[in-house]
């Protein structure tokens, strides 16, 4: 199911998202319409995965030190 979840199928995802949050009964991963998407996996193979999202330019500064992100912290010896 969580390979089902990465490569596109929303059902399957929500179902075993609330499943492991504890929302919902293992039954709920035993519907009609996830067993069919499982064996049609395995007859057919798994589409391709759902890309990742870009970077943000924020979040791609990952050349700065740990002193410039946290100045209280002296830099080690």
């Amino acid at each position: 199911m969580d390979r089902l979840g990465a490569h596109g199928n929303l059902r399957s995802q929500r179902a075993l998202d609330r499943v492991y949050h504890l929302v919902g009964t293992p039954a709920g991963l035993l519907r009609p319409a996830l067993l069919a998407a499982a064996v049609r996996v395995r007859l057919l193979g798994l589409p391709t995965p759902v890309p990742r999202p870009p970077l943000t330019p924020g979040s791609a500064q990952r050349d700065q030190t740990d002193t410039e992100r946290h100045p209280a912290y002296p830099p080690p010896p």
